[in-house]
């Protein structure tokens, strides 16, 4: 072979070598980024099945062309053999097919992902969670959408510990009923609503008054109860619309909306719809302890309008309000009006003279005699008067509920006592043997101290304990019944006497009056006042005066202001009558000196 053919034939087998070199590597090449791919893709795979979402990717057709294990789980099938299947295959509810279909039908229209919350029942467990499902397109090299990624959250817990968070927030956890902070939120939208279109609200707050002695002698469980109860009857008692919110331990409030346009219609429609719901709250007792309580509320309104400044604003002047109609012990509505601000600051600056006044000469006892059938005097009555050194003589209706709400109750109860003490001595002294009675509060009895505070009273005086009569409200067997009979017995062996004070205005325990030492039953005022022309009225006294003759009980009628009352209760054998008609309160020492 001449000497070019052999080189030519040596450059060829030489660069066969180096192809079949070439080709080795390229194919071990390959072959390691398979293996690579493949590990890759087990890694994936393997991540993929352990996590808790549910992850599956479907041809446009929507067919499975991969499914991991939580998506398995979720059908109930075993691993793998979801592939090239439909959900219409693997699904009966058709909505849910219907709602699956339009979402991937949007992820290949608009080429966008998309995110829902899906409430769907696992065929595992039955159990129906929340499921935030979101679904992105999976794109070729070209760009076209082949495939749809769907990756499944169950949300159930998270959505449920948001709405436990969102309760607490703007919700009462004892009655259910919206807080403070969610009766913010409507009452914004209430002024705004009333500033955008001249639509009046009102927002009312209600107390319940005495609602901590329910708590301190019955215990908390009751007091729950009654809130739940109170909570309930204000829903009953409201409209669709209205908006009834627990504030504060004891206050409520109802927000009203849509009362018109104009400020007079307005307070008209939300004073008679606060009335109903007084009525509503109040019309008949609930069972505390075995007893029936009824309650007793005390409301203040405001209106929203388009001068309203704020939520905050509206909730001050309904509580500015309500803590009047508290101070005035009236069951009435009370409106929010500037004056209303100026008139408790004026009971703040009165408390704090009341503080002052205890122990000096501002306070004073008053006698007011009581009459028997025969004009002899039977007995007399201490009345407590102050006499403010810048305002003058200052009502007891105004000063006594002071005195309980600035914590002085014990010690105003003892100074009474005393004054009484001092009368009993000085009339004893001079030969008279008339009865002496002072109010005490019906907590007094509930003091475990309290029947020696009396011991020492009659002891510092030398006064004769079973001419003394302590006036109590009915009041008293709806606290601690056991503590107030057993400090009553102990008393009542002193010989000291006890008078119910006001019969016939609370709810009576008529049971009790044959179990407490009783001696003595005063009819009230407000009863007194429709004698002898109101049928009512006359049928209710003559009851009551029969009732009491037939326990042993001496009566008392207070309030005696016209002759035809006077002339009606003694011809019901009224043992005593007490009233202006007969005699008007007077100092001690005038009593003394004129009795003698």
């Amino acid at each position: 072979m001449p000497s070019a053919g052999k080189g030519a034939m040596l450059i060829l087998l030489t660069a066969l070598v180096v192809l079949l070199i070439a080709s080795g590597y390229l194919w071990r090449r390959e072959q390691a980024h398979h293996t690579r791919l493949a590990r890759v893709e087990n890694r994936l795979g393997t991540i993929l099945d352990t996590t808790e979402e549910i992850v599956h990717i479907k041809d446009p057709q929507g067919r499975y062309l991969y499914a991991n294990q939580k998506t398995c789980e979720f059908f109930g099938l075993p691993a793998g053999s979801l592939m090239a299947r439909h959900n219409r295959e693997l699904l009966t509810d058709a909505d849910i097919i219907a709602v699956i279909e339009r979402d991937e039908r949007q992820v290949l229209d608009f080429g966008q992902r998309v995110v829902t919350h899906r409430q769907l029942r696992s065929h595992t467990t039955g159990k129906e969670c929340t499921y935030q499902t979101v679904k992105v397109p999976l794109r070729n090299a070209a760009g076209r959408i082949e495939a749809i990624c769907t990756l499944m959250t169950d949300v159930t817990e998270r959505l449920q510990a948001e709405e436990r968070a969102h309760k607490l927030t703007f919700y009462d956890t004892l009655t259910d009923l919206p807080n403070v902070n969610f009766l913010t939120r409507r009452l914004t939208q209430a002024i705004q609503m009333a500033t955008a279109e001249g639509e009046n609200g009102a927002l009312l707050i209600v107390n319940l008054n005495d609602f901590k002695k329910i708590n301190d002698t019955q215990g908390f469980e009751s007091g729950n109860w009654v809130l739940r109860e109170v909570a309930q009857r204000l829903i009953n008692g409201t409209r669709a619309r209205d908006t009834v919110s627990r504030i504060n331990a004891d206050v409520f409030a109802v927000l009203m909306t849509q009362l018109g346009a104009y400020a007079e219609e307005s307070a008209h429609r939300a004073t008679e719809l606060a009335r109903s719901l007084t009525e509503t709250l109040t019309a008949s007792p609930l069972p505390i302890g075995g007893r029936p309580y009824l309650l007793k509320v005390s409301t203040g309104i405001t209106l929203l309008h388009a001068g309203t400044a704020s939520a905050d604003a509206a909730l001050g002047e309904a509580d500015i309000a309500m803590h009047l109609a508290r101070e005035r012990s009236t069951s009435n509505p009370v409106f929010y009006e500037q004056s209303l601000q100026r008139e408790l600051e004026h009971r703040l600056w009165l408390e704090q003279d009341l503080s002052r006044a205890l122990g000096t000469d501002q306070l004073q006892m008053f006698v007011q005699p009581q009459y028997a059938q025969d004009g002899q005097t039977a007995g007399v009555e201490l009345l407590a008067r102050w006499d403010h050194p810048e305002q003058g003589m200052i009502s007891p209706e105004i000063f006594i509920p002071l005195v309980e709400k600035v914590g002085m109750m014990c010690e105003f109860t003892d100074w009474a006592l005393d004054r009484a003490c001092h009368v009993l001595n000085e009339s004893a002294r001079r030969g008279q043997s008339y009865l002496v009675s002072v109010n005490i509060n019906p907590e007094c009895l509930t003091e475990p101290d309290f029947s020696a505070r009396i011991q020492g009273a009659l002891e510092r005086a030398h006064a004769p304990g079973n001419r003394l009569v302590l006036e109590v409200t009915e009041g008293i067997w709806l606290r601690d019944y056991v503590a107030a009979a057993k400090c009553m017995a102990e008393i009542h062996e002193m010989g000291v006497r006890f008078s119910v004070d006001d019969f016939g205005t609370g709810y009576s325990n008529l049971a009790c009056l044959k179990r407490l030492p009783l001696f003595e039953l005063k009819i009230d005022k407000s009863l007194v006042r429709d004698l002898p022309y109101d049928q009512d009225a006359g049928a209710i006294a003559s009851m009551t005066l029969s009732m009491a003759r037939q326990l042993g009980l001496r009566t008392v009628a207070e309030g005696v202001e016209t002759p035809a009352q006077a002339d009606f209760l003694r011809s019901q054998h009224c043992d005593a009558l007490q009233g202006f008609l007969l005699d008007r309160p007077m100092p001690i020492e005038a009593w003394l000196e004129r009795a003698a």
